[in-house]
This record gives C-alpha cells, structure tokens and sequence, in this order.
C-alpha cells in the first residue's frame, strides 16, 4: 500500500494538471471519462481487490459485501491523502460483481473497449 501512495505522490508531482482527475473538486461538474483496455486486480486479503489502471494507478477497491463484490472508488488529493469514493471512477462508486474477475469489473466499470 505504500509503494501505491507513493507512485500517487510521484503522479502528481510530475502531472499536477491531473489532480482534478484524482479528486474532482466540488461544483467541477461530472468526472473525466477514463478508457483503459483493462483494470488489474491485486488481492488484498480474501475479501478485498485492489483495483489498478495499466499504468498501475490504484483507482478503488473491490470489496466482497455479503455475496457479492462491490466497486468502492477511491482518489487522492494533491498530498496523496485518500478521498474515500473521488477518483477517476467515482461515477462508478458502488458497482456490483458477482466475482473478482479483471474483464467482468473492467466492462462493468465501462473501461474496457
């Protein structure tokens, strides 16, 4: 997890345009639209996924909620501090999945093309 808030600082220290994507602010109107081919999934513990775009950018998690797994987004602000449900998936916060399967979440999640 560390290596992940690091990579997160790193980001934004060399994309500081980028910081609106990781933590839309108030009033900034709807997400940026993000097109990946697929998300990565890195397990955590038994009921929890961490979710990665291709370029290894932590995006959410995947938690198991009873029987089924659900998308929770996260972002970060300029500081790297987690921005429970921000992000460049926020509009995807609370999705469900019957399984933590990389292609199925990468379609629901409408990153797959």
């Amino acid at each position: 997890m560390a290596e992940c808030a690091n990579q997160r600082r790193a980001f934004v220290k060399l994309h500081p345009e980028s910081v609106n994507c990781f933590s839309p602010a108030k009033n900034a109107g709807p997400p940026k639209k993000v097109h990946v081919t697929l998300l990565t999934l890195s397990p955590v513990n038994t009921n929890v996924h961490s979710v990665h775009l291709p370029d290894g950018l932590h995006v959410g998690n995947l938690k198991r909620i009873g029987d089924v797994w659900k998308f929770k987004a996260v972002g970060y602000d300029a500081s790297g501090a987690v921005e429970p449900g921000g992000g460049p998936l926020t509009d995807r916060h609370n999705t469900v999945f019957a399984t933590p399967d990389a292609l199925a979440v990468s379609t629901g999640l409408g990153a797959a093309k």
